[in-house]
């Protein structure tokens, strides 16, 4: 496939925490873009396709990467194709607690691209790029200088790996209009098996819906920051996170009176064990109760846990990235729906 035709396409990977990390997953589109499938390139190292004229200063990149702790960065770099020539990637990397959530794609100069990295938090290129190629006035001098050279140093007597910061990762399938999550890195501040195929903004609180609905619909549209054409840049919103998706919404029921008598606890008609209506339609939905309280207890009115969350989000084709991290590392006080 020509290299025009690419443009739009990008892939997600995962990788582990190391300086020689190796491939957890890697989304469909790597095969249109590098000609391996995910099968081939899961389980071992990244380095084996990153182009050998470049492997110390890619060794550098992902030193520098987790003793930074690094979010919403981009560099560029030289991949092998599996046909043999090589390909010059963009590629985004955010250090995500236990995991490095990456993205790639064909790199394209021009004015999106200069944009693009002006979205990042921080740009280390790997390849040589020309800049008047590519438009982009800081990519030579980077705005804190050029981090390799000492990682390059550091690399001879590596340090231990450092603990990361505590952050999650979810990946968010950019078709749906609910924004539904379809991987969970890790149950810092997410039960991963309870938020699959459940809408992102279940978890967010409803006065901050509105704002996390639009950096998301920004974010998956590739082609605006601001008023300025992008090309897959990174969005940025500070927002309030339901660990355990939003309380259900009840109606608390009518006091009894007492000269009435109680009423059965079988519906009308129906026999022990039946499900009522009521019931069934609760089921019907993606709002679980909790394991802890039944969905009286969940009623409007009570507290529940939320914390105020940093949302790093980015797209590929392959989906939304989204990374959350924990404002000031606590918890806000329980609020009242």
């Amino acid at each position: 496939m020509a290299m025009e035709k690419l443009e739009g396409l990008g892939w997600i990977s995962i990788l582990d925490v190391s300086y020689n990390p190796t491939v957890l997953y890697v989304s469909d589109s790597l095969l249109f873009i590098l000609g391996w499938t995910p099968e081939e390139m899961v389980g071992n190292p990244i380095l084996d396709y990153i182009h050998l004229k470049e492997h110390e200063k890619a060794k550098a990149l992902i030193m520098h990467a987790l003793i930074h702790d690094s979010v919403a960065s981009l560099t560029y770099l030289t991949m092998r194709h599996k046909d043999g020539h090589e390909v010059v990637v963009v590629s985004s990397y955010n250090c995500a607690y236990d995991r490095v959530i990456c993205s790639g794609s064909v790199a394209v100069p021009g004015q999106k691209a200069r944009l693009r990295s002006l979205t990042a938090n921080e740009f280390v290129p790997v390849t040589d790029i020309p800049r008047a190629r590519y438009q982009a006035m800081r990519w030579g001098k980077p705005i804190h200088g050029d981090p390799l050279p000492a990682a390059m140093e550091m690399a001879k007597n590596p340090p231990p790996v450092p603990q990361m910061e505590k952050r999650t990762c979810v990946f968010v399938n950019r078709f749906t209009r609910d924004s539904t999550i379809y991987h969970c890195t890790n149950d810092l501040y997410l039960n991963i098996d309870d938020v699959y195929e459940h809408s992102f903004l279940h978890y967010v609180h409803p006065d901050d819906e509105e704002k996390v609905r639009e950096i998301i619909n920004s974010a998956k549209s590739w082609n605006r920051h601001g008023d300025s054409a992008t090309d897959g840049g990174f969005e940025y919103c500070v927002f309030r996170l339901f660990p355990r998706g939003r309380p259900l919404i009840t109606t608390p029921p009518r006091p009894v009176r007492a000269n009435k008598r109680r009423r059965s606890r079988s519906p009308p008609g129906g026999r022990k064990g039946q499900t009522s209506p009521s019931v069934q339609e609760n089921q019907g939905t993606d709002r679980k109760p909790t394991k802890d309280g039944s969905p009286e207890q969940q009623a409007s009115g009570s507290l529940q846990e939320v914390y105020t969350m940093e949302g790093v989000f980015s797209a590929a084709s392959d989906g939304l990235i989204i990374v959350l991290r924990e404002v000031n590392g606590d918890p806000s006080p329980p609020v009242t729906l």
